[in-house]
């Protein structure tokens, strides 16, 4: 079964019911995990201390991968993985290439780091298509520039049951 919805591709896996759901977010992926330390004054006077995600553009990227794995969901009707049941996450993310970059150069292989990418995707998802970041069994991620000049920048998710 395959759904287009503008931007989106929702791709059920055939055989076994409900076994994958693929879908493509579109955006500059972002990662997530750099903590920045912070101070601020109490209601008693005290300094106190704090930490929070320090990466710019992380909320808004992470809503969007919850939205679109949300009309994934609905427009699929996938019911998502919500018991005890492992799973295997595969993400490629694609990068915008920059102009003087070499065509023959397809690996990004700068800033940002893999898992951190990931991390957000594992957060993001949560609630939605798994109950839980801990069922992730399994992850196969890869980060590039696009390729054609028609392509987009984003990050292509497949979510499966792990077997």
């Amino acid at each position: 079964m395959k759904k287009s919805l503008s931007k989106l591709q929702v791709r059920v896996g055939e055989g076994s019911r409900w076994n994958t759901i693929v879908f493509f977010a579109p955006g500059i992926p972002v990662p997530q995990g750099n903590l920045k330390p912070f101070t601020y004054k109490g209601q008693d006077g005290t300094v106190r201390a704090s930490m929070a995600e320090g990466t710019k553009g992380l909320h808004p990227w992470r809503a969007s991968l919850g939205y679109v794995a949300l009309m994934a969901k609905n427009e699929s009707q996938h019911p998502g993985f919500f018991g005890r049941e492992p799973v295997l996450l595969r993400a490629e993310f694609i990068f915008p290439r920059p102009k003087g970059l070499p065509k023959y150069v397809r690996a990004k292989v700068s800033n940002p780091d893999l898992s951190k990418l990931v991390r957000a995707i594992e957060d993001a998802i949560t609630g939605i298509l798994i109950g839980d970041d801990a069922q992730v069994v399994r992850i196969e991620a890869g980060k590039r520039y696009v390729r054609r000049y028609d392509e987009e920048a984003g990050a292509i998710v497949l979510i499966e049951k792990a077997s």
